[in-house]
């Protein structure tokens, strides 16, 4: 995931996972701006899953963030979980404590966390995702009592051909 501080409106932009193949490379950019006095996150893109473990592990998970966990999860309903990221040596991407729960979501869901990733159930590699979250009343600078950090955030995973970074 790659987020990028873009000056004045402190608008962060993510990009996760690309895995190259000779499938279709994914890409899933993540947009985490201030608009209207809350913190929005959208999501849109495909993952290519070359290069990852799918785990036994499947649940339902509820869209929300753990900015000192470096936990983001766009959208809320049952998922797969999928091993083998490598998380980057940057996080968290915030602070504060506990895991905050979205005031809306729709889509996904999508979640990173560490060395894994959540994804619909039954996500086939390569289709298109959408999510969004919205955080009512939050700022990236008092987020649920600690901040949002702007910046990159990149995970890896795959090895040869299917390696990747973004």
């Amino acid at each position: 995931m790659k987020l990028t501080n873009m000056i004045p409106k402190l608008t962060s932009r993510a990009l996760l996972f690309g895995a190259l193949s000779t499938a279709a490379p994914g890409a899933i950019v993540i947009q985490a701006s201030e608009t209207g006095g809350d913190v929005v996150f959208i999501a849109n893109g495909t993952a290519n899953l070359i290069g990852l473990t799918s785990s036994v592990i499947t649940g339902s998970t509820a869209a929300g963030l753990n900015a000192s966990l470096g936990l983001l999860t766009v959208g809320s309903g049952n998922f797969q979980r999928y091993d083998g990221l490598t998380a980057p040596a940057n996080l968290p991407f915030g602070t504060g404590s506990g895991f905050v729960v979205s005031s809306s979501n729709s889509g996904g869901p999508l979640s990173i966390n560490g060395g894994q990733l959540l994804l619909p159930s039954g996500y086939i590699s390569g289709s298109y995702l959408s999510a969004s979250n919205t955080f009512n009343v939050q700022t990236f600078a008092s987020f649920s009592g600690g901040t949002l950090i702007p910046g990159s955030y990149v995970w890896t995973w795959g090895a040869g051909a299917n390696a990747d970074s973004t």
